[in-house]
Order: C-alpha cells, then sequence, then structure tokens
C-alpha cells in the first residue's frame, strides 16, 4: 500500500470512527433519530433502525479500513455513505430546514453549505485513496515515511472532524467596536 493510500485509509479511520462512536451515546442517538424522522422524512417505526444501520455502517466502514481486509471496500464504502450524507444534506438545506449537524453526535451548527463542502472533501480523500491503492503495487514503507503519513492522515481527520468550528472561526465578523479616529496631518 502506497503512503498516500496509508494517510488517506487513517484519515477516513478516525472520521468514520469518531463519528459512529459519537452517536453511540444515549442523547445524542435520540437526537439522530429524531433528525431522521423530521428532516428526512423517515417512518417513525423505522427511524431508530436506520439510525442504528447508519452507526453500524460508519463503524463498519472504519473496521474494514482499520483491519485492511476489507480496504478497498471500505473506501467504496466511505464514497457511497458520504455520497447518501451529501445528498440528505442538499434535501435538508433545499428543504430550509435548521437542523443542527449530528454527523458529530451533538453538533450545534445548522446543516448549511460547509457540510456540502466538508462532505466533498472527504469524497475525494475516499476516492483518492480508493484510486491510489488501485494504481499502485505495495511498496516497502519506511518508519519515518509511515509517521509522517500518520501524522498527515490524522491532522486531515482531525480537520475535517472539527470543520464546522473552523468555518465558524473564520468567518467570524469582526466584534470589536474600536473606531479609528482620521489622524490630523500637518504640512508645514
Amino acid at each position: 500500500m502506497s503512503y498516500a493510500a496509508l494517510g488517506c485509509r487513517l484519515a477516513l479511520i478516525l472520521v468514520f470512527a469518531t463519528s459512529g462512536l459519537s452517536k453511540v451515546r444515549r442523547h445524542a442517538f435520540a437526537d439522530l433519530v429524531r433528525m431522521l424522522r423530521t428532516v428526512w422524512v423517515v417512518p417513525v417505526g423505522l427511524a431508530r433502525t436506520a439510525g442504528v444501520a447508519l452507526v453500524a455502517s460508519e463503524l463498519g466502514i472504519a473496521a474494514a479500513l482499520a483491519t485492511g481486509l476489507g480496504t478497498p471496500t471500505g473506501f467504496a464504502g466511505a464514497a457511497l455513505l458520504l455520497a447518501l450524507f451529501t445528498l440528505l444534506i442538499a434535501v435538508a438545506i433545499r428543504r430550509r430546514a435548521t437542523v443542527a449537524c449530528r454527523c458529530f453526535g451533538t453538533g450545534g451548527t445548522p446543516l448549511g453549505a460547509a457540510h456540502l463542502v466538508r462532505n466533498v472533501l472527504l469524497f475525494a480523500v475516499a476516492g483518492g485513496g480508493f484510486w491510489v491503492q488501485q494504481q499502485e503495487a505495495d511498496v516497502a514503507h519506511h518508519p519515518g515515511g509511515v509517521a509522517v503519513t500518520l501524522a498527515a492522515g490524522a491532522a486531515v481527520a482531525a480537520l475535517l472532524i472539527r470543520f464546522d468550528e473552523l468555518v465558524d472561526l473564520f468567518a467570524a465578523r469582526p466584534t470589536s467596536t474600536v473606531s479609528r479616529a482620521p489622524t490630523k496631518t500637518t504640512t508645514t
């Protein structure tokens, strides 16, 4: 496996494991089920089952990628699940639903364009990992190269997991009310 595929693999393992595990908590899972019923109109009787399937899919993808046994399947599964999530987010935005993101448990940011961007980036990681893995033969890994690759994969995962907060941070409007007094220039 190439360094690029290894980095993509770790990033997706961390993102999907974090996402799946964050929804296991009782209140986070109840919020997810409520969102499935209200925003995506999943029937009441199926919403809980759909929530369990969603969490199981995320954790299954993380496990497939972590074990390496199902790596191509894990990359493909990640891409398919991300495509579904992107579609569901687009539906929520189109319906003008002001529902908080439950991507990583109990987030507070309403679903919006930033979530679509994040999913496109995640889709690129999954697609890129799948493609690179199919194109390149196994290479001998240098321990230093593996360490750098794992650090890069973890950094990408952290940025994608905290994408909402980063968008909010950089989109924040200045709150300072200090105004600059015009400076007087004197000519002599």
